[in-house]
């Protein structure tokens, strides 16, 4: 179960990480790509829900993720959860992060506790996590099926397309983004298996509205390595940004900035 979590993590973090007119890809790409790059702030709500069948077990899990940031100067706010009705398990964990003059402050409470590490490097940071200003969607969408959709309430482009883990990774350290165990783990077995993704980006102002991808066909492979047949498997992650440059303020809690600055007064393993 642990090697999944940290596959899932990966997974994650490539999102924290996504008829034709006579407008091309690359105009469109360029033009959210440079939208994404200047934010003064955003907000993204992101929704994972797996489903996994096989002859011992059947599990489902939902992972969702809330987050408001600023990047002049940097200030995030983050609620995270995991339901696991099988075992159980409804967590919940809360995480900020801000900038000051000898780096970044991050605070986060799992289990009823809070913990404070910092400060962090300026360039420790930013191979830590993951922002919309590092997205390059030119490199993942430049050869994408397009069409035009309705999404919610606005007229969006949609771009479909198909990556296999290298390209991901590819996109990923373009990004900045350090590879862990769980992405070797990935590349090793799935190295030329294609999942789905597509982006929907809002055809009058070219802002990024969602990503989504299916990784159902992933992870019955990863579980396969791990010794388990899975029958049915349904992973659908969804992200969606919003409140480009209108994010309300917020403030840290005292309780978190006044907690004891040592990352390790929670196991690991006792971190969902």
């Amino acid at each position: 179960m642990k090697k999944l979590y940290s596959i899932l993590i990966s997974i994650i973090l490539v999102f924290s990480l996504f008829g034709c007119n006579n407008t091309s890809n690359t105009e469109i790409l360029e033009k959210a790509d440079s939208i994404l790059a200047n934010l003064d702030s955003y907000s993204i709500k992101m929704d994972f829900d797996i489903e996994m069948k096989s002859t011992m077990f059947s599990i489902t899990m939902k992972i969702g993720m809330n987050c408001d940031a600023f990047t002049k100067p940097d200030k995030i706010k983050m609620d995270m959860t995991m339901d696991i009705p099988m075992l159980s398990m409804n967590e919940r964990a809360e995480f900020y992060s801000e900038e000051a003059e000898d780096g970044i402050y991050m605070y986060s409470c799992v289990q009823g506790k809070w913990i404070k590490e910092g400060p962090i490097s300026f360039e420790n940071y930013r191979e830590m996590t993951t922002s919309p200003s590092q997205l390059s969607l030119s490199s993942m969408f430049d050869k994408a099926i397009r069409t035009e959709v309705n999404f919610a309430d606005k007229k969006a482009y949609c771009l479909s397309t198909a990556l296999d883990m290298e390209e991901i990774n590819k996109v990923m350290s373009s990004m900045g983004s350090p590879q862990d165990s769980g992405m070797t783990d990935l590349l090793e077995v799935l190295k030329y298996e294609k999942i789905p993704i597509r982006a929907y980006i809002d055809k009058d102002n070219y802002h990024l509205l969602a990503m989504e991808m299916d990784m159902g066909n992933l992870m019955k492979k990863v579980m396969a390595e791990e010794g388990a047949e899975i029958k049915e498997c349904t992973m659908l992650a969804k992200i969606e940004y919003y409140n480009f440059n209108s994010v309300p303020n917020f403030e840290i809690p005292e309780e978190a900035k006044n907690a004891d600055n040592n990352p390790y007064d929670i196991p690991q393993d006792d971190i969902f």
